[in-house]
């Protein structure tokens, strides 16, 4: 009798250690294994010298700080990153509305890969895109780039373009409507600007201030800045989920905008992430960037405006990482998840 009490006692201390050393194997208690995080981190974003690169650059400070995996940014074409994180060749990168819009549903110049393996974490800055001409032309309104030489198909920059066609929509006129041309950027727009090869051309300025190159385009030739009536534009953002209203100061931009403040619109930015990333990553980026946003603050002006209004128009799914934090944070609402499942369904996904 005493030998078997002790071969009970043996076999209850071994059961509890083999409890203590491998909890996941409890009885009725069975646990997920751990997400697996990748060792380094990649977030793609625009050139080098950009302000979004130097917001990136921030962020992945942050991420490298209060993560500790090594988080870098990566320059390229925003358009095509997008490819990339949904091939998984990159974590995170950042995108216009338009192009994020469009990639979510598989539409587009993303039609052959169907609705792309991407997800939301955060709204960035609104960019206001306008239609620059030359003061001595005296084109006072969009309506009168009606039949004129204008630069605005972009093919490199889909969103920028995109602006432009709803401008001139805004006001009921289309691509037809002007002599529509291709340009690959500033630096062919302007000089042909300023020239009087064309009339006019579509380009965005800083989230906050006057761009350098025209404030300097201006002491060369004066520009004027133009956009659709302020109601012509509230009826198209009422109409595209993936466009907002923004304002130019005539304070700041000065005779460049007649002295007064110009609206109009834009297709912000937004960051984003491939959709397989671990809910618990993701959580963790979210809560190193805004955590901690006095550091952000300190590597660019624009970066407060970057994360001031993180869920305004979403265009695709949020990610399930993002919507933890949101969820504690105390920022996530019935509309909110409303809009989610919205979503979901559009992008033809469950969860």
């Amino acid at each position: 009798m005493k030998e078997k009490m002790i071969a009970m006692l043996i076999s209850s201390l071994c059961f509890i250690m083999v409890l203590t050393t491998f909890p996941f194997m409890a009885v009725g208690a069975p646990q997920e294994p751990a997400e697996k995080w990748p060792s380094f981190l990649s977030f793609g974003t625009g050139r080098a010298g950009s302000g979004i690169h130097t917001i990136t650059a921030g962020i992945t400070t942050l991420m490298k700080k209060y993560i500790g995996i090594n988080s870098v940014p990566e320059s390229g074409s925003l358009g095509k990153l997008v490819i990339l994180v949904h091939d998984n060749n990159l974590e995170f990168a950042d995108l216009q509305g338009y192009g994020l819009y469009l990639a979510g549903r598989g539409m587009g110049p993303y039609k052959k890969y169907g609705p792309m393996n991407i997800r939301l974490m955060w709204k960035g800055y609104w960019p206001p895109s306008v239609y620059n001409t030359l003061r001595a032309d005296k084109i006072m309104s969009v309506q009168q780039l009606r039949g004129k030489k204008v630069m605005c198909i972009y093919p490199g920059n889909i969103d920028m373009q995109e602006a432009g066609r709803i401008i001139l929509e805004a006001v009921g006129m289309t691509y037809d409507d002007i002599k529509a041309i291709s340009f690959t950027g500033r630096r062919e727009s302007w000089p042909a600007l300023k020239e009087n090869r064309i009339d006019a051309f579509i380009f965005p300025q800083p989230a906050k201030g006057v761009a350098s190159w025209l404030q300097q385009g201006n002491l060369e030739a004066p520009v004027r800045l133009i956009s659709a009536p302020e109601k012509n534009l509230d009826d198209m953002v009422d109409k595209y989920d993936y466009i907002g209203k923004c304002k130019l100061s005539g304070e700041t931009f000065k005779e460049i905008t007649d002295n007064k403040d110009l609206v109009t619109i834009s297709t912000s930015h937004y960051v984003y992430c491939n959709a397989d990333l671990p809910s618990s990553l993701v959580y963790e980026v979210m809560k190193a960037v805004f955590g901690h946003l006095d550091e952000l603050y300190k590597f660019h002006p624009a970066a407060k405006p970057f994360t001031d209004e993180p869920l305004v128009k979403p265009v695709i799914p949020f990610h399930p990482g993002a919507m933890v934090y949101y969820k504690k944070a105390g920022l996530w609402t019935d509309k909110l998840e409303a809009t989610q499942q919205k979503l979901l369904k559009e992008v033809g996904a469950s969860k």
